[in-house]
């Protein structure tokens, strides 16, 4: 890397309201903006802090996504093995595994079956919605 002094990147939201209504939201007690620009010299260092965060989003995220619901087989994987993804209304996200949900399993419970009648959240529908062009 080539940072020389340290350097704070925060997503916390300053007083300027200017764009409230496309880039920021509310989370708990703070505000914070969906995106950010990161702007400099060339060799300055961007590449690289684009790098680290992929690096350690890929570190600290040892999980594979999938949208195959018949991977979702107690012969497959057990519940501590099955995380489901939810976003509040602000587009955050929270992750929680299947061993996390309090639920009376049977021998023949059927992990695909509740998953699609809305049973452990994460609901994989999206609803109806309009498209105006």
């Amino acid at each position: 890397m080539s940072f020389k002094d340290e350097i704070v990147l925060s997503m916390v939201a300053d007083n300027n309201r200017e764009l409230s209504d496309t880039n920021l939201f509310q989370y708990e007690n703070m505000t914070l903006l969906k995106s950010a620009a990161i702007f400099g010299a060339n060799a300055g260092g961007k590449s690289n802090l684009i790098k680290s965060f992929s690096f350690f989003n890929n570190l600290f995220s040892p999980y594979t996504d999938t949208h195959n619901t018949l991977l979702m087989n107690p012969k497959l994987l057990r519940r501590d093995q099955i995380y489901f993804i939810e976003k509040n209304e602000y587009g955050v996200s929270s992750m929680y595994s299947l061993y996390d949900i309090d639920l009376d399993i049977r021998s023949n419970f059927n992990y695909l079956n509740n998953y699609l009648a809305g049973r452990f959240g994460a609901i994989p529908y999206l609803g109806e919605f309009s498209l105006n062009i």
